[in-house]
C-alpha cells in the first residue's frame, strides 16, 4: 500500500503544474513504482485521464486514458499496470462527478528522494531552548503557570521576547 502525500502548488515546478491544462492548486504525489490506469471511461461524471512525464523538463511522452470507448471492457488502457520509469512521473488529471479534483503524481521511489526539498537543520540556541523545555516540562502545576519559560529564563536568561519569537 502506499501513502498519499498532499503538495503545496509551490513544491511543484512551473512546467509539471499544468499537465493536461490544468489550472488549479490541488496537487499531491504516490511514491510507487507502479501504476494501475482506471476509471479511464466517462462515468457518472468522473474520469481519470493519465499522462507519462519527465520530471526534470515536464516534456509529456503519451497518454493512457481518458478514452471514449462506449464500454470499459472494450477500453484497452483500463485496469493496465504500468512501470514507472526512472526519470519520469505519472500523472493523472482526475474528475470525480464532474469536479475536478487536481493532478496525482505517481512517482518511481528512486525519484521522490531528489524531490524533497532541501533539508534545513539550522535552528538557533532560542529555538532549541524552547524545544528542549517544551519537551521536558509541564507548563502548569502546582497553581504555577508558565514554567517552561520560567525555567529557561532562570537557566538560560532566556527574555519573553526571544522566547515569544523562538515559539513561532
Amino acid at each position: 500500500m502506499y501513502k498519499t502525500i498532499y503538495l503545496d502548488i509551490n513544491d511543484i515546478p512551473p512546467y509539471l503544474r499544468n499537465i493536461g491544462g490544468y489550472k488549479g492548486r490541488k496537487f499531491e504525489a504516490i511514491i510507487t513504482s507502479k501504476c494501475t490506469l482506471t476509471g479511464t471511461n466517462w462515468s457518472g461524471g468522473s474520469r481519470s485521464r493519465y499522462t507519462l512525464v519527465r520530471l526534470n523538463d515536464g516534456k509529456q511522452g503519451g497518454s493512457f486514458g481518458g478514452s471514449d470507448a462506449p464500454a470499459p471492457w472494450s477500453n484497452k488502457v483500463e485496469g493496465r499496470e504500468i512501470d514507472i520509469p526512472i526519470g519520469y512521473a505519472v500523472v493523472e488529471h482526475d474528475y470525480f462527478r464532474g469536479k475536478d479534483m487536481g493532478l496525482t503524481f505517481y512517482i518511481n521511489p528512486e525519484n521522490a528522494t531528489a524531490m524533497l526539498p532541501a533539508k534545513d537543520d539550522s535552528i538557533d540556541n532560542d529555538e532549541k531552548a524552547v524545544l528542549y523545555y517544551t519537551s521536558a516540562l509541564k507548563n502548569s502545576y502546582g497553581g504555577r503557570s508558565n514554567i517552561r519559560f520560567a525555567e529557561a529564563n532562570k537557566d538560560l536568561g532566556i527574555t519573553v521576547e526571544r522566547w515569544e519569537k523562538a515559539k513561532a
